[in-house]
């Protein structure tokens, strides 16, 4: 079994200001609070992710640019942690459970 879940969130979170969030990357080893979120800028795909803190759900790393990027960010932030909570929570036949 791998140790980390990727999962999609083109379509699911919205980006902006030519940011694009394409998937976060949670541990299904260890129980902790973060996630990696693989991202684009101007359609192309960072070789890093941003680390994502999902109690606090702010991003720890920052893209460079202007105010409307780091607004794009913290809202973005806001809806990762919600679709990674649906996807997350425990339920019969849900593929990206932790508890297994």
């Amino acid at each position: 079994m791998s140790e980390v879940c990727s999962i999609p969130l083109q379509g699911q979170v919205q980006g902006g200001d030519d940011i694009e969030f394409l998937e976060a990357e949670v541990s299904t080893k260890y129980d902790i609070p973060f996630a990696v979120v693989r991202y684009s800028v101007s359609g192309q795909k960072q070789k890093t992710g941003l680390r994502l803190d999902l109690d606090k759900q702010v991003f720890i790393d920052h893209v460079e640019g202007n105010g409307e990027k780091q607004q794009t960010m913290n809202r973005a932030a806001r809806e990762i942690v919600k679709v990674l909570g649906v996807v997350l929570r425990p339920s019969p036949g849900n593929v990206y459970t932790r508890t297994q």
